[in-house]
C-alpha cells in the first residue's frame, strides 16, 4: 500500500481541481486555487483519519436539500455555460430549485419523499415553472442527485413530472 497523499490534479473538462480517494472522484473547487487547496486538505485528511476510506453513508444520512442544491448549482453552473458565462438554461435551473429551497432547504436529503416531491410539483405549477424547457434538466437533478439518496425509492418507482 503506497503512503504517498492522492494526487491534486485538474479536471480538463471543468477547470474544477480534483482528487480521487477509493475509485471516487471529490471537486474541490476552482484549480490551483486557495479554495481548492483548503479543501483538498480536509478530504484527504479525513479519508486518512477515517483509515483511507470514504465516509459516503455519513455524508448522505446528513446531507440537507440546501447543500445538494449548492452542489448541483455548481455542477450546473460549469457545465452550463457558453465561454465561462451561465447561459439562459442554468438561470432556469436556477429558478426551479428556488422553490425547493425555499421550503425545503433545511431538510435532510434522507426526509424528502413523495409528499414533499408532490407539494414542489404544485409550487412549480403555481408560479409557472412547469412548462420551462429546463424542468427536463431538475428530472436529472432528481434522478442522478436526489433519488439515490432517499431510502425506498427508485427511478422507475416514481412519476416525477
Amino acid at each position: 500500500m503506497s503512503r504517498k497523499p492522492p494526487s491534486y490534479r485538474r479536471h480538463k473538462a471543468s477547470g474544477q481541481a480534483v482528487v480521487t480517494l477509493n475509485g471516487r472522484d471529490h471537486y474541490l473547487g476552482p484549480f490551483n486555487s486557495q479554495v481548492s487547496r483548503t479543501e483538498y486538505d480536509r478530504v484527504v485528511g479525513e479519508w486518512m483519519a477515517n483509515g483511507r476510506q470514504v465516509q459516503i453513508e455519513d455524508e448522505k444520512s446528513d446531507l440537507r436539500i440546501c447543500e445538494l442544491v449548492d452542489r448541483y448549482l455548481f455542477f450546473a453552473e460549469n457545465y452550463y455555460s457558453n465561454g465561462g458565462e451561465p447561459n439562459s438554461e442554468f438561470m432556469s435551473m436556477q429558478a426551479v430549485t428556488k422553490p425547493l429551497t425555499g421550503v425545503y432547504s433545511r431538510i435532510k436529503v434522507v426526509e424528502f419523499g413523495p409528499i414533499a416531491l408532490k407539494t414542489l410539483r404544485e409550487q412549480w405549477v403555481q408560479g409557472g415553472l412547469a412548462q420551462l424547457p429546463q424542468l427536463g434538466s431538475w428530472k436529472f437533478f432528481w434522478v442522478f442527485f436526489l433519488l439515490p439518496s432517499l431510502p425506498g425509492l427508485s427511478p422507475g418507482g416514481l412519476d416525477v413530472v
